[in-house]
């Protein structure tokens, strides 16, 4: 996945899970606000460690028996 797909990815990602945790916090569940914080932490940090390991590349050489 590209850089920009990958940004574009995690905004709508985190987006959805920020307007729940808002949608919750105005009905009254304002606990599920800080916990939806946290997840969209813990996603991006996932999404940087992708990021980083995606430009890696693996290369088998062949072996002789």
């Amino acid at each position: 996945m590209s850089p920009a797909g990958l940004a574009t990815a995690f905004a709508a990602l985190a987006a959805v899970t920020l307007a729940i945790g808002v949608g919750f916090a105005f009905v009254g569940a304002w606990l599920v606000l800080p916990f939806a914080g946290l997840e969209v932490l813990m996603l991006g940090a996932a999404f940087f460690v992708y990021a980083r390991r995606a430009g890696a590349e693996v290369t088998m050489e062949q072996l002789r028996v």
